[in-house]
C-alpha cells in the first residue's frame, strides 16, 4: 500500500493465522494480489475515500472484521474473496 495507484495510508486489521489480529498490513499479506487489485479499483472510483482493509479467513474472524468495521462507522464494505 501507499504505492502506485493505492492511497498512502489506510486503516489495517489483520489476521495471519487464525483468531490472531495485527494492525500490520504486511500481515495481511498471502502471496495474492487480489486485494490489491480490488483496493485500487475502488481507489479509482473514490480516491478521497477512508479505506479499511482486512483479511479474514475464518467464518468468526469474518464477524469480527465486520464489527470492527461497523464500529469504525464504515459506510461501504466490499468482501471480495
Amino acid at each position: 500500500m501507499g504505492t502506485g495507484e493505492l492511497p498512502a495510508t489506510v486503516n489495517v486489521r489483520c489476521y495471519p493465522s487464525f483468531g490472531v489480529v495485527t494492525s500490520v498490513l504486511a500481515d495481511c499479506s498471502v502471496g495474492a494480489v487480489h486485494g490489491t487489485a480490488v483496493t485500487e479499483a475502488i481507489f479509482d472510483i473514490a480516491p478521497g475515500a477512508t479505506y479499511y482493509i482486512t483479511n479474514p479467513f475464518f467464518s468468526t474472524d469474518i464477524g469480527t472484521a465486520v464489527d470492527w468495521m461497523v464500529a469504525q462507522g464504515v459506510d461501504v464494505i466490499n468482501y471480495s474473496n
